[in-house]
């Protein structure tokens, strides 16, 4: 399948967090309902209604949440912080002090209706404060213009609190959305983990089109639907996958001691819709878990090992060279210079996505479209190799693959005994139109075979190999006998029989 566009711009209003202090594109529709993930919350942050500017005092004081109070005796006064169910749009220092002059303009009204004969009475405003002075003067026995002026105050410092955090915020401009789809991750810094995690999630039709904002702002935090990387917990339930916490010990499975990072959290969780994506294959394709455990085993465990700082050896061994050129490295290097300057964060962050992404899709094709059919040839000539020799240690591929990892990992899981494990096996060399018969290794990484081809047949080739086997059409045997060759299958198959016979099992 195509790889997801690594644009930061959402089509649909979902975002990706990701903390940086740029200003995030406004959506150009609303989100629909996340069906996979069941993420509903619904945000809620605070915004001013406008004052509009009218003469009217009774539309300013409506407009600050205040009931009109008039001047006769019998009025009654209530107070009303503003409607916050709406979301914020934006935040200039030119709406900041039109607001200020509106609220010190309906003030004046206030201070005007509640008592018209105090000439004392009088508002100012001193270092973002607003100071209150005036007679007390009783309304009706009921209420006094100090106990009226105090409520005020409360309502317009509560609208300059609500100022103050559009302020702080200005960088990120809100959108009203009941559906706000939002991974959020580190500041600044970024690694190979969350740059993988962001990418698988983006793979789902959920997140495919979602903007990413990068945060630590709790606030911002708290209105996201995922959280990745960031955030202090996990709790899957609610889609919070950090890893950093104190006590966190979450690892793959009952067979890793690893633990994971953000972008085994994710695979974790996602990864099988994620594959079964990458594959076009469906949920319920029985070739699907076996492709989701070999991708987390091949690819996604390194992320989760390099990002907890597991080392691939033990600390006392010395590694003789560096390696830089590993993606976890390559990611790093993406990151500004520690003396680079004017550096667009975010851009250097797609790009980390995009290369951890289009690796991970290549590794997913690689195992779906290649791994995996080699090891059905090679699990169906171990179930066949009892027709081949009745021992069972003889196994023929009928047509060659990669053969070595799938050998040992399925008779792992069957459980095959020791003594019937298969010590040969043949296939045919396309290219030289030759048959191979190849020692099986003792394990799929080493050089030391579990029985290798007979001693006096090493290093000899055709007809003195024939000669001295008595096997017509030999053509040779390598030095350390590990593989040796024939011109036919039947040839090949004579040369792994006597083999059996020589000598004894190597452990």
């Amino acid at each position: 399948m195509a790889a997801p566009k690594a644009a930061n711009k959402s089509a649909n209003g979902q975002k990706l967090v990701t903390s940086s202090n740029k200003t995030s594109s406004k959506p150009s529709k609303k989100a629909a309902p996340t069906k996979q993930l069941h993420a509903t919350r619904k945000t809620q942050t605070s915004i001013h209604k406008p004052i509009s500017s009218t003469n009217s005092t009774a539309a300013r004081l409506s407009a600050l949440g205040l009931s009109s109070i008039g001047s006769s005796s019998s009025s009654s006064t209530t107070t009303s912080i503003p409607s916050t169910q709406t979301r914020i749009t934006g935040s200039t220092k030119a709406r900041d002090d039109s607001l200020k002059t509106e609220l010190d303009a309906s003030l004046g009204d206030v201070l005007s209706l509640l008592n018209p004969r105090s000439k004392k009475m009088r508002a100012s405003r001193q270092g973002g404060t607003v100071v209150w002075a005036g007679e007390d003067v009783d309304l009706d026995g009921s209420s006094s213009v100090s106990s009226q002026l105090q409520a005020m105050q409360a309502s317009v410092a509560e609208e300059e609190r609500r100022r103050a955090q559009q302020a702080k915020q200005s960088s990120f401009e809100k959108v009203e959305n009941d559906m706000q789809s939002a991974l959020d991750l580190l500041t600044k810094i970024f690694h190979a983990d969350e740059s993988l995690a962001v990418y698988m999630l983006r793979l789902l039709p959920d997140f495919s089109d979602a903007e990413i904002i990068r945060t630590r702002d709790p606030s911002v935090l708290a209105t996201a639907n995922v959280v990745v990387d960031v955030g202090g917990e996990y709790v899957p339930e609610r889609f919070r996958f950090d890893h950093h916490q104190r006590g966190f010990t979450e690892t793959f499975d009952d067979k890793h001691d690893v633990k994971l990072s953000s972008a085994g959290l994710v695979y974790k969780h996602f990864g099988r819709q994620v594959v079964a994506r990458v594959l076009g294959w469906s949920m319920e394709d029985e070739r699907l878990e076996v492709v989701f455990l070999k991708v987390y085993e091949d690819f996604v465990l390194a992320f989760d090992a390099i990002d907890n700082g597991v080392s691939q050896y033990p600390a006392n061994l010395q590694p003789k060279y560096r390696d830089g050129t590993g993606i976890s490295s390559r990611v790093g290097k993406l990151n500004p210079w520690w003396n680079e300057e004017g550096v667009d964060y975010m851009e250097r962050f797609l790009k980390a996505v995009e290369m951890t992404g289009t690796e991970f899709v290549q590794r997913v094709q690689y195992i779906g479209q290649s791994w995996l059919p080699a090891r059905e040839i090679v699990q169906k000539a171990l179930t066949d190799r009892l027709n081949v020799h009745p021992s069972g240690s003889i196994m023929i591929l009928h047509r060659f693959c990669p053969w070595k990892e799938h050998l040992h990992l399925l008779e792992e899981e069957l459980q095959i005994e020791e003594a019937k494990k298969p010590l040969y096996v043949l296939y045919e060399d396309d290219t030289a139109k030759q048959w191979r018969i190849q020692a099986v290794a003792i394990s799929p990484e080493s050089f030391t075979s579990r029985k290798p081809l007979p001693e006096p047949w090493r290093g000899v080739r055709d007809q003195a190999l024939s000669t001295l086997s008595s096997i017509a059409g030999c053509v040779f045997v390598h030095a350390s006998g590990f593989i040796g060759g024939n011109q036919t299958q039947e040839g090949a198959l004579e040369m792994a029989r006597q083999g059996l016979t020589f000598g004894e099992v190597q452990v």
